[in-house]
């Protein structure tokens, strides 16, 4: 897309408008003050644009060199892999009885029930996929949330990811 296209002076464009007799020192002031608000919404319009990185994907291969190029950019070491599904953690309704069947083993530790619908589809708050840092590779805090929003930009709205 052309970069201009959205360069508009409102200002200017109000003043093309009016007539010879009316381009006077006050009227112009006046068509300044109207366009003013015009203006700065535009401009704020403008740096939300060009501040959205349209280049960057949720594919693998996009996310995992934008995170090696921010945080590990000689040796390349950061992976993204999916996430295996964790099958304690779901119940499985089926429609002729009101309980659940467990599908987990209830004495474990960390055991937190969570469904299955009827139709099939998987609902779950399972992780969809982990970052994979290199071993003894520790982020500081500003580190992990600059990370954390580089991957929350490039990835789908629907996924869930865990940083290990």
């Amino acid at each position: 897309m052309n970069s201009k296209y959205y360069d508009v002076n409102y200002t200017q464009y109000a003043m093309q408008l009016l007539t010879n007799n009316y381009r006077i020192d006050m009227v112009i002031s006046i068509i300044k003050a109207i366009t003013a608000p015009l203006n700065e919404i535009h401009a704020q319009f403008d740096t939300l644009r060009t501040g959205i990185d349209f280049n960057t994907y949720s594919q693998v291969c996009y996310m995992q060199g934008l995170l090696n190029d921010n945080f590990d950019p000689l040796e390349r070491r950061i992976r993204i892999r999916n996430a295996a599904i964790n099958y304690d953690y779901y119940l499985l309704h089926k429609r002729n009885k009101k309980k659940p069947v467990r599908l987990s083993k209830r004495g474990s530790e960390q055991y937190k029930p969570y469904y299955w619908s009827v139709r099939g589809l998987l609902r779950s708050h399972n992780i969809d996929f982990e970052v994979i840092l290199p071993a003894g590779y520790n982020l500081s805090e500003e580190e992990e949330n600059k990370m954390m929003n580089l991957v929350n930009q490039s990835k789908l709205a629907s996924k869930r990811y865990i940083i290990k």
